[in-house]
């Protein structure tokens, strides 16, 4: 679509044909519009292509949500009640897999029976997780998203036009100057030269991911998850004490045990550490 609306545009501007059939477009994009329209007419008239045993399916029955950007996908479709995968199915324009982080809103299509668990989600808790606007927009400048971005990210190749800066490109594609210099090995004066390829890294899905496993770890570190086990028969506090390397007492206070003579068999122990 970008690409017819520039051909015209550039048409009109030097008074040629602007019409779809006379734009100097690749063979690809050309034959884009014949064949969409091919299918169009076929569909439309089976029984003249022979094609009656096809059966149609039903028309999509959806909703459009515009939402704020601080609502990530796997948020809104946990709230739908439906898997990630099938929310994005039905929104192929989010290429990346993430809201377009650099824009207040974005609109999606939601079938109409998930959008009912939505609206009610939302009438319970209007406010979106705060820990999406955390993990992407708070940590867009760590040196962590630079490497995840290079790693993971999408790769954008542009070329300099007439004009352009370091700061101006930055500014455009929603980056830092100093990650255009490092993902390009420019110095620090960074000088540019009209045609030069520069490439540019996109958060997507993969980066998000990467961002969401580093925080686990690190929140696992900070709060271990405590070790449970199943008390099997025979087994004393004084043996579980030893094999886990714990004393009696933590035993006890972590347990709510009175008497070290409570424990029973097959019941559920936790023994470690239930906090940092």
């Amino acid at each position: 679509e970008g690409r017819v609306r520039r051909d015209i545009k550039k048409a009109k501007a030097g008074g040629w044909p602007a019409d779809y059939w006379s734009l100097p477009l690749p063979k690809e994009t050309q034959r884009y519009v014949a064949d969409y329209m091919a299918v169009t007419i076929i569909s439309k008239n089976l029984e003249d292509y022979q094609l009656d045993h096809i059966l149609k399916a039903p028309p999509l029955d959806w909703k459009t949500v515009t939402l704020s950007t601080n609502f990530s996908l796997q948020e809104i479709a946990r709230r739908c009640k439906m898997t990630l995968e099938e929310l994005r199915k039905h929104n192929p324009a989010l290429v990346l897999g993430i809201p377009p982080i650099h824009e207040k809103k974005y609109t999606l299509y939601i079938p109409r029976d998930h959008e009912l668990h939505l609206a009610m989600s939302l009438k319970k808790q209007p406010d979106p997780d705060i820990r999406w606007k955390l993990k992407i927009k708070g940590l867009s400048k760590s040196s962590r998203m630079l490497q995840y971005l290079k790693k993971y990210g999408t790769t954008i190749q542009i070329r300099v036009k007439k004009g352009d800066s370091l700061w101006k490109l930055a500014k455009k594609y929603d980056t830092t100057v100093e990650r255009l210099r490092h993902w390009n090995g420019l110095d620090k004066k960074g000088f540019l030269k009209i045609g030069q390829q520069l490439k540019i890294y996109r958060a997507n899905v993969r980066v998000y991911n990467q961002l969401l496993r580093a925080v686990a770890k690190r929140q696992e570190k900070l709060s271990p998850i405590p070790k449970t086990i199943v008390v099997k028969p025979g087994a004393t506090l004084y043996s579980l004490a030893k094999k886990y390397q714990v004393s009696v007492k933590k035993l006890m206070r972590w347990n709510n045990l009175k008497n070290a003579r409570f424990l029973k068999a097959h019941q559920k122990l936790v023994v470690s550490a239930p906090t940092a």
